[in-house]
């Protein structure tokens, strides 16, 4: 008896490649593109002018960078995101949630009702729920990082996505 040869089946894979969406985790990106990203994002705050104009310094010596501890702050709740748009929703309200963690309770009352007049009443209560969770994980397991986040860009690349932070330099850190 002969071997019998496989049968053709038809598969579930593309004929050709497509390319996959980015993954929603922070991507690797050369010293010379993560250069030029921030190139962009400091520049796009210069156009404001603001007469507060403030001196923008790329990744000082010394001081931890703001992009990888948000990076790390978000990174337990990333797997709830499926795209670009979810991602940068989950960065947003990460950035509000951690700068409502640093401020004392009365102000923070005033920021996160400033914030919730933002949304239609039907999902005021899923910001509250959101933020809330932000930041207790902010007080539990960031509490010593205490400069605030001025802006945030979420590139998409390659690589996935690239954080870009602007954060005042404090020395309380």
């Amino acid at each position: 008896m002969r071997p019998s040869r496989p049968r053709n089946r038809k598969t579930s894979r593309p004929i050709a490649a497509k390319p996959q969406p980015a993954s929603p985790k922070p991507g690797r990106l050369s010293a010379q593109d993560e250069d030029r990203l921030l190139d962009q994002h400091a520049e796009k705050h210069k156009q404001f002018g603001d007469e507060n104009q403030m001196l923008i310094v790329k990744n000082p010596a010394g001081y931890t960078k703001m992009s990888e501890v948000l990076n790390e702050f978000i990174d337990p709740f990333v797997a709830t995101t499926h795209n670009a748009a979810e991602y940068r929703g989950l960065v947003i309200l990460a950035t509000v949630a951690w700068n409502a963690a640093l401020l004392g309770p009365d102000e923070r009352t005033d920021f996160l009702e400033n914030m919730a007049q933002t949304f239609r009443s039907g999902t005021q209560r899923d910001f509250y729920d959101a933020v809330s969770e932000l930041i207790e994980h902010k007080e539990r397991y960031f509490a010593h990082y205490q400069r605030h986040i001025l802006d945030v860009q979420v590139t998409e690349t390659n690589y996935g996505y690239h954080l870009s932070v602007l954060s005042p330099i404090e020395p309380s850190e």
